[in-house]
């Protein structure tokens, strides 16, 4: 085993133990100290679990430190119904009043809300957060704004009178003018213009919720860049002749630095000479590629040269198709190169998405030519309508191949500070409700939840990726931990606090078998759910094997 092996063992090894550690034992650590505080006797507050390494009881709790660091648990008397309790015991958990019973069921997700804030408070005032530039990345041929003036690199500062620094202020600041006209203040160089451009809403994609929502925009102004990561997949073209793979990210071209796939496109399909020196990047081993262009390629058209070449737009890849949708139902693949849509020819994903939504306002039928391993194939398709969207269930490699001019931000005060962890606190509970929503709607599927194997490949990433990065995941999954936690799922919090609402309309409690019935259907249901994500969790390491697909299809 390689050092550079043995490194990443450790940092997920640390990854794991420490987000499970600091959010499930901050959790219980919530129970605990609340129940205290009401006078509860706590039997055991243990970090860890298993084998007890150390343990001290001090007023009438055992603490404990346990074998594994994988969060910890507490034992509160009165709380098991099936637990032995004088009736004048005043402090047993079921003796106390239905107040500060919900108050210390609700303190462990309140203290993982509690956690995430603390934690992103950290992040708005020590380690930074990671936001986009208010920079203009790409412009769109031919699109608004391309009309109105804007070229790449123009830093935009307001937004009629509102000023603005990231990229999240710039689409706020928008989001004020949909279906109106407003004036951009733009610096480019050393000068500062007002350039008029349209609001109107745009039809974009969520990795994260793996749906399509309208949000306002300048069409055609973007925050993100493509790769120039070459699409090679005919052998015959003239890129793959001249010894350039799928994949090849391009460096430089004649000793000029490539950054984005437009500029790379822009030099190949305008250049002057015969012939080209490229310098790629191919499974981190730095290449040079030497070919030549006929004599007539000058005089072609664009169209003419991209196909001679087999000039591939890295955004046009199907990078994922989602289950039972209809793209995955008429036979798309991943991988599949989109050509045209109803005849008309895309060379980009903005004439993609055009052309796809012109379809979908009529009657959502179409015709998708793909191309797959070299064959042209036509998969005819009828979109889906969800909640007044239609989606066809794939995502494309654009969300793969972009990238952004990012910056750290940090919090200028300490209000501001507050304010920016409340806010990105509640960013992250609206969208985990938005995704348990989507899966009973059918707008994400089911194939997206991940159990402990990849919730801990994720720890183990974001440890790697730095501080910052794993304090922010360290606070997604706290919240993350507090909203499933109150759900009203029987063995879960938000079961108890079901109970005790039930309790609270009866005016006294459910029989002891009442409550165990309902605390067993809980554990099964929760132990279903566990086994259906261990499933993805397998699918997405074992998913590819001969084996796998035997038994599961």
């Amino acid at each position: 085993m390689s050092l550079e092996s043995i490194s990443t063992f450790i940092s997920y090894i640390l990854g794991i133990s420490i987000l499970f550690f600091c959010i499930v034992s901050f959790h219980e650590f919530g129970h605990f100290i609340i129940a205290k505080a009401f006078g509860i006797r706590v039997d055991v507050f243990s970090i860890g679990f298993g084998l007890k390494l150390f343990k001290k009881k001090w007023r009438g709790t055992e603490y404990c430190l346990s074998l594994f660091p994988l969060g910890g648990y507490v034992k509160i008397y009165g709380q098991d119904p099936s637990e032995e309790v004088a009736k004048n015991d005043n402090q047993a958990f079921s003796n106390k009043p239905l107040w500060q019973r919900v108050s210390v069921v609700s303190a462990g997700p309140t203290f993982n809300f509690l956690f995430a804030i603390g934690v992103l408070f950290i992040m708005a005032t020590v380690t930074g957060f990671h936001k986009v530039e208010s920079k203009v990345a790409r412009v769109v041929e031919n699109s608004t704004a391309s009309q109105s003036g804007f070229v790449v690199n123009d830093d935009i500062i307001a937004i009629n009178s509102e000023s603005v620094s990231n990229w999240e202020q710039v689409e706020k600041a928008l989001s004020q003018f949909n279906g109106s006209t407003v004036d951009v203040h733009i610096k480019r160089g050393s000068q500062e213009l007002v350039l008029a451009a349209p609001v109107v809403e745009k039809t974009t994609f969520t990795p994260e919720l793996n749906k399509v929502y309208e949000k306002a925009s300048i069409s055609g102004l973007e925050n993100t860049y493509f790769l120039p990561i070459l699409g090679v997949d005919v052998p015959s073209s003239h890129l793959a002749m001249s010894g350039l793979k799928h994949g090849d990210l391009v460096v430089e071209v004649n000793s000029q630095k490539i950054e984005t796939w437009d500029q790379f496109k822009e030099i190949l399909l305008t250049t002057e000479s015969e012939k080209l020196n490229l310098k790629i990047l191919r499974e981190e081993k730095e290449l040079e590629v030497v070919f030549s262009l006929p004599a007539d390629f000058k005089s072609q058209s664009e169209e003419a040269k991209a196909r001679y070449l087999g000039l591939n737009e890295t955004s046009l890849y199907i990078a994922d198709v989602i289950p039972d949708k209809p793209a995955q139902k008429a036979g798309v693949q991943k991988g599949d190169y989109i050509v045209s849509v109803n005849n008309q020819a895309v060379w980009n994903h903005g004439e993609f998405t055009h052309y796809l939504n012109a379809a979908m306002k009529s009657d959502g039928k179409f015709v998708l030519l793909v191309r797959r391993q070299g064959e042209l194939k036509p998969i005819e398709m009828t979109a889906s309508e969800t909640g007044g969207k239609w989606q066809i269930g794939v995502s494309i490699a654009q969300y793969r191949l972009q990238t952004q001019h990012i910056f750290k931000w940090k919090a200028g005060s300490l209000w501001e500070a507050i304010a920016h962890s409340f806010s990105q606190a509640w960013h992250w509970i609206v969208l985990t409700l938005q995704v348990i929503g989507g899966l009973f709607t059918g707008e994400v599927s089911t194939s997206n939840l991940g159990g402990p194997i990849a919730i801990g490949d994720l720890a183990g990433k974001s440890f790697q990726s730095g501080l910052a990065a794993f304090l922010h995941f360290m606070a997604i999954m706290s919240i993350n931990l507090c909203v499933l936690n109150f759900f009203p799922l029987p063995v879960l919090d938000g079961g108890h606090l079901l109970l005790f609402s039930i309790e609270a309309i009866r005016r006294k409690p459910l029989s002891e078998k009442a409550v165990q019935f309902v605390n067993i259907i809980g554990l099964v249901v929760l132990g279903l759910l566990v086994i259906f994500v261990f499933y993805n969790d397998f699918s997405r390491i074992f998913g590819n094997s001969p084996l796998w697909k035997k038994l599961f299809g």
